[in-house]
């Protein structure tokens, strides 16, 4: 592995993406869905074929009903309905700072890679979750963890009618397919970085330490 090979995930983000790192998209995000990219896509399309009620993924919409938000002692949503809110209150917003994967017809945004279904009934969530929350040794499993999220959304609200493709005109495109060509570096911890390495379409990984 040739060092000048190596692209640095925040470059990717701010020259390409014209984004923000360090709030709009994480180069975590961005370095998952690159390692899980196959496995993703397969839980996409089970949420558009399937009843996804039967699925493990499945919350409803709402949090008024859900025992972790109302028994969480700081007042604060779950998990899944903070990256559900987090979505939706994006995709209202006049200010777009989503980025669009033009190879799989999904988004990206902060630690959540989502997609709306055809018929804008379903929003399908994939969330990367920091590396500082891995707790005890390292193994590919928890480096590559990501959390999967489906839940329909309200019937009667015509506001979330064609909301992909609102959201569609004001991201910024990429296509996923030439970044799983590179060498891709994202800081991974204090003591680590993590770094794609091009593979078919399956990208592997290694940790290498910081300098």
């Amino acid at each position: 592995m040739k060092l000048d090979n190596i692209v640095e995930a925040e470059k990717i983000i701010k020259e390409k993406l014209k984004k923000d790192p360090t709030k709009d998209i994480f180069p975590i995000t961005i370095v998952k869905f690159l390692l899980n990219r196959e496995k993703i896509m397969n839980f996409f399309y089970r949420t558009d074929q399937d009843e996804i009620k039967e699925l493990q993924s499945y919350i409803n919409y709402g949090s008024y009903k859900c025992e972790a938000c109302l028994n969480n002692p700081k007042n604060m949503l779950c998990r899944k309905h903070t990256s559900i809110e987090r979505i939706i209150d994006q995709s209202f917003d006049n200010e777009s700072l989503v980025c669009f994967d033009i190879s799989t017809n999904v988004f990206i945004y902060m630690n959540e890679i989502f997609k709306f279904s055809d018929n804008n009934r379903i929003l399908s969530i994939i969330y990367a979750p920091h590396t500082k929350l891995i707790q005890g040794s390292l193994t590919e499993y928890k480096v590559k963890k990501v959390s999967m999220i489906s839940t329909y959304l309200p019937p009667n609200e015509s506001c979330y009618r064609n909301l992909s493709h609102k959201i569609l005109e004001r991201s910024t495109s990429f296509d996923s397919d030439d970044l799983m060509k590179l060498y891709i570096k994202c800081w991974f911890n204090d003591e680590l970085s993590l770094i794609t390495i091009p593979n078919n379409n399956k990208p592997l990984f290694c940790l290498v330490p910081n300098k």
